[in-house]
């Protein structure tokens, strides 16, 4: 008789095909051990789904599956997922600390080329000692499971905080970030190891605030493994819209300069909201509070040759601005300009009002229907028929995203048309 359903850990499909083995079974997708004899309780329970038909019974969740335990850590939660394995939350039992645990899945356990792409990845990271980098404890293999287990970082990555904060940091906090984030990189570069995946998402902020460098599961050291560098020979390596562009031509012959290359579009998405892609604006023109000498950092860091790039980061360091250049001025005149913008409409709009007043009576008619066609043809010529509540809507937008000179030119021109139609609803 066969038992199908899912796992109750990871809601996986499980098939156990010969149940009167007895003993226990193992989740293939996330090793969670499973005894038959909960199957038939679940299956017992008031309440659960349809009863078995034919030889087939339904997995069901009447009792709790135990947290699985692989090499001896305690599984807690997942993380994350990606090519080179599964991310959880564990917990070592020997310490009672809690790690992040790497598993590489059974299906590429099988393959020695990942095998040794997994193994590569631990000694990497064992390699590197640096209050920027995310620390490994320990590797083994359990079963057919092979892991690593990695301090675990309380917080919540840069991407994550990207999306709560609307796109874009603070700008002495992305200076901040970015200053770390490159010394990590500058020493890991030191040690022949090159990450090739920097993007917000491998960038872990700790809960006091410090910047990890994790994920360094297609990085290669310049050392060689039997010859030949672990590489992926098929696919360029690297999240598209941050790799350089040799990693799209040629994976397997870049260097450090490629780090350097998403470092650079890393740090433009912090500061402005936006990529660097196509002709994209200096971010001195998004956001007029950051230093001038940042756009030719900028530029020089994501130059399409690597040749043209900084050589190292440490010589990006010697140019890139700290937080103390930040002015602020710009996010200041924006704000102030959104919360004035009305106050000053309505000022103009009692001048108005005053001005009328003091006209003869037989003048009313006669100006009111000069004004009101002066201001149909002056609205329509400069704001293309847009009204007040979209324009401060567009001005919010611009200060949402940080973009402070686009932000007060929306606002100027709202004002402008609150007094049009003002004047409008006045004369009518």
């Amino acid at each position: 008789m066969a038992i199908k359903g899912r796992c109750p850990s990871c809601r996986a499909l499980v098939k156990i095909s010969d149940p009167e083995t007895g003993g226990i079974v193992r989740c293939s997708s996330c090793g969670t051990k499973l005894k038959l004899k909960d199957v038939t309780t679940a299956m017992n329970k008031p309440g659960t789904d349809s009863p078995p038909t034919g030889r087939q019974q339904t997995l069901g969740e009447a009792e709790p599956a135990p947290q699985p335990v692989i090499g001896g850590y305690r599984i807690v939660e997942k993380l994350g997922s990606g090519g080179m394995g599964t991310v959880y939350k564990a917990a070592q039992l020997s310490l009672g600390r809690t790690v992040a645990l790497k598993v590489l899945p059974r299906k590429l356990s099988r393959d020695p080329q990942f095998v040794a792409r997994f193994q590569r990845e631990a000694e990497v990271m064992a390699s590197l000692h640096h209050p920027n980098i995310v620390t490994i404890y320990d590797r083994g293999r359990d079963g057919d499971r092979l892991y690593f287990a990695m301090e675990y970082v309380e917080g919540r990555s840069l991407r994550s905080a990207l999306r709560l904060s609307g796109g874009w940091l603070d700008p002495a906090r992305a200076f901040d970030i970015a200053g770390q984030v490159a010394r990590g990189l500058a020493y890991a570069h030191d040690r022949g190891v090159t990450h090739r995946d920097i993007k917000p998402e491998n960038i872990l902020l700790a809960s006091d605030g410090t910047p990890k460098i994790a994920d360094f599961g297609i990085a290669a050291a310049a050392a060689k493994t039997d010859g030949q560098a672990l590489t992926m020979t098929s696919s360029s390596m690297g999240t598209a819209v941050y790799a350089a562009p040799e990693q799209h031509r040629d994976a397997k012959r870049v260097d450090g300069r490629a780090d350097i290359f998403s470092f650079g579009v890393v740090l433009y998405e912090m500061l402005t909201g936006n990529l660097p892609i196509g002709s994209y604006k200096p971010a001195t023109s998004v956001k007029p509070n950051l230093p001038p000498e940042l756009d030719a950092v900028i530029d020089r860091a994501i130059a399409s040759d690597r040749d043209d790039r900084y050589p190292t980061f440490e010589a990006l360091l010697d140019e890139l601005p700290d937080a103390t250049a930040v002015t602020g001025a710009g996010e200041e005149d924006a704000r102030r300009t959104a919360g004035t913008g009305t106050k000053r409409g309505r000022a103009s709009a009692r001048r108005v009002r005053n001005l009328v007043a003091s006209l003869p009576r037989w003048t009313v008619p006669l100006a009111a229907a000069g004004l009101v066609a002066l201001a149909v043809l002056v609205g329509f010529a400069i704001y293309g028929g847009s009204d007040y509540e979209a324009l401060v809507a567009e001005g919010r937008e611009h200060l949402g995203a940080g973009r402070y000179a686009e932000a007060v030119d929306a606002f100027e021109r709202a004002e402008r048309a609150e007094r049009t139609a003002e004047v409008e609803d006045l004369l009518r």
